[in-house]
């Protein structure tokens, strides 16, 4: 029978129970931080002499006690953008590489596109920054995340190292792009299942078909002789519902030597998901000799998205489209904007709208049947690979299969069968059992390595027990980069600061500027009131991908996390610059 907790948060559960019993819980007063907590705090720490790479280990030695007997360390991050975070978790892997052996480092990034950058970790020909980009995270495509892969590339050239045959690679665990596992899985087939190999190319069409980047716009003309030579922005409100894709507003220039001269169609950017109304732009500079300009709203895959309020300025001077364009979507029929309805798309005006009357609406239809008939086909591709036994290629065999889980785990989750977390955590057991003696390393935000219930930590909490070390991070103040909400688009937003009775204002009222905290209730064993304080819900800094005006949630620390990794103040990642 599978375990409703880890022995960790049990021994925690008991121990909390016994300390309100005995009524040594902390102040219920929440004006201020307790007192008592950030003393024990301030006992315990372990400081950190910095969060710079290449600094050295004596401060860092004291972790090996805390770690234990662990094969899977976690390392989170509060933000997706915190620049002094992945500088302190890259400082961590180079500890837990070089002194304790840990030797495969696994990103959230999807597994064969991350998979890429490991020959170029173990010496092999190849641009760092363009592989980290070939992992569609803009949240990784960061000079700290270079700095890391280039680390790991001198660790495993530099010759000191090969006597002891230390080694580090590179992979991910994340299963949200099935396009690329899908072509792995048919070119195995290809060469050692000609013939099934029918089968899986049908597979992989449906596939491409039902999840591709398809795409449904309405399409307007704009007059090419008010904005030849000149900079444009075009701006727009946006909503989404269960977009799996994008939602986008788009603008392209042609001129006669090339096509889409100038070109912006938010791909990297555009909402996701379910989201509210929101305001994005688009900005080009338009050549002096275009021909010819496009633009419009796009959905790009499944879902529905509303758009209003358009608007167009041309050098900061705002367009008047009175007569040649809705911006606003008032009336049928829709002014300046051609749209064609196909029977997978429907682009008409719809009354869930920002202000006005009327919005513009795309929906991309997603039939369930469709992904329950790809599920079948893609089993049906996986128990071909699983049952092939001609020839020696088990290793390509074991890795074309794990490709064709991630199209199904994909499915499933599109299905709503399986979470994102729960599929993260099989791909991490997936990679743990390839050599059950290699020990890993985890990069993740800090909501997925937590083993509050259905995340990826209490999956992998279950699978491990004690040889599963999660460290999650904090920090007090400072900036972070993140999409925007109004315009969405990359920007640096400030972090709030934390009230006194959030976790990290007992941090920082401790006047430390760098340390980690264990919380594990045999650290805090003399110390009721703290072990009763970390073991609540307390207010805790998570922010992802986008822009929070709401920092914190309330988060059982000591549930959740073993150690906490504090840094007092943090600011946005430094993005790799353009192409």
């Amino acid at each position: 029978m599978p375990r409703m907790f880890s022995p960790r948060f049990t021994r925690l559960a008991s121990t909390a129970m016994l300390l309100v019993a005995s009524s040594l819980t902390c102040s219920a007063d929440k004006s201020s931080g307790p007192n008592e907590v950030i003393a024990w705090v301030r006992a315990s720490a372990m400081p950190l002499a910095t969060e710079r790479a290449g600094s050295g280990f004596d401060d860092l030695a004291p972790l090996g006690d805390r770690l234990g007997p662990a094969r899977i360390v976690s390392l989170g991050e509060p933000t997706h953008g915190s620049r002094e975070v992945f500088e302190m978790k890259h400082r961590l892997v180079e500890y837990l590489a070089t002194e304790l052996g840990f030797s495969l480092f696994a990103i959230e990034a999807n597994m064969p596109e991350a998979q890429r950058l490991n020959d170029y970790v173990l010496g092999g020909p190849g641009d760092a920054a363009e592989l980290i980009r070939g992992m569609y995270f803009w949240t990784w495509s960061t000079e700290e995340v270079r700095a890391l892969v280039e680390w790991m590339r001198r660790f495993n050239t530099d010759p000191a190292n090969r006597p002891r045959g230390r080694k580090i690679e590179f992979t991910g665990f994340d299963m949200q792009a099935p396009a690329t596992p899908a072509a792995i899985a048919r070119d195995y087939a290809a060469a050692h299942l000609p013939g099934s190999l029918p089968m899986f190319e049908s597979a992989q069409r449906a596939l491409t078909e039902a999840t591709g980047p398809a795409f449904s716009t309405a399409v307007g003309t704009f007059p090419i002789e008010l904005v030849r030579g000149r900079r444009i922005v075009f701006s727009g409100w946006m909503k989404t519902d269960d977009v799996r894709g994008w939602a986008g507003l788009w603008w392209r220039a042609d001129t006669a030597e090339k096509h889409s001269a100038a070109f912006d169609n938010m791909a990297n950017r555009g909402p996701r998901g379910t989201t509210p109304w929101r305001r994005y732009e688009v900005a080009l500079d338009i050549p002096e000799d275009a021909r010819n300009v496009n633009f419009g709203t796009l959905l790009s895959g499944r879902g529905r998205a509303w758009f209003d309020d358009l608007a167009v300025t041309i050098d900061g001077v705002a367009y008047d489209p009175t007569g040649h364009f809705d911006f606003g979507f008032e009336a049928e029929p829709i002014r300046g904007f051609a749209v064609r309805d196909r029977k997978d798309d429907e682009i008409t005006l719809d009354d869930e709208r920002r202000q006005g009357a009327k919005s513009l609406r795309i929906t991309r239809l997603e039939p369930r049947d469709t992904h329950e008939d790809l599920h079948a086909q893609w089993t049906a591709c996986a128990e071909a690979i699983r049952t092939h036994s001609v020839g020696d290629v088990s290793e390509q065999q074991a890795w074309a299969l794990q490709m064709a889980q991630l199209v199904i785990q994909n499915l499933d989750t599109r299905l709503k069968r399986r979470t994102r977390d729960a599929c993260m955590a099989d791909n991490v057991r997936w990679l743990a059992g390839r050599d059950p003696a290699r020990k890993i390393i985890l990069w993740a935000h800090n909501g997925h390595i937590s083993r509050a219930s259905g995340l990826m930590g209490a999956h992998l909490d279950q699978a491990f027990g004690v040889a599963h070390v999660v460290v999650g991070f904090a920090t007090a103040r400072g900036d972070y980069r993140a999409m925007g909400r109004n315009p969405a688009r990359l920007g640096v937003f400030p972090l709030t600061p934390p009230e006194a009775h959030a976790v990290e204002g007992v941090f920082a009222a401790t006047g430390l500027s760098r340390f980690v905290i264990d919380l594990r209730p045999a650290r805090a064993v003399d110390a009721p009131a703290a072990a009763a304080w970390f073991a609540e819900p307390r207010p805790f800094r998570s922010i992802g991908a986008g822009e929070m005006a709401r920092q914190f949630r309330d988060t059982a620390v000591a549930r959740d996390y073993d150690l906490l990794v504090y840094l007092d103040e943090t600011h946005a990642t430094v993005p790799l610059p353009p192409r």
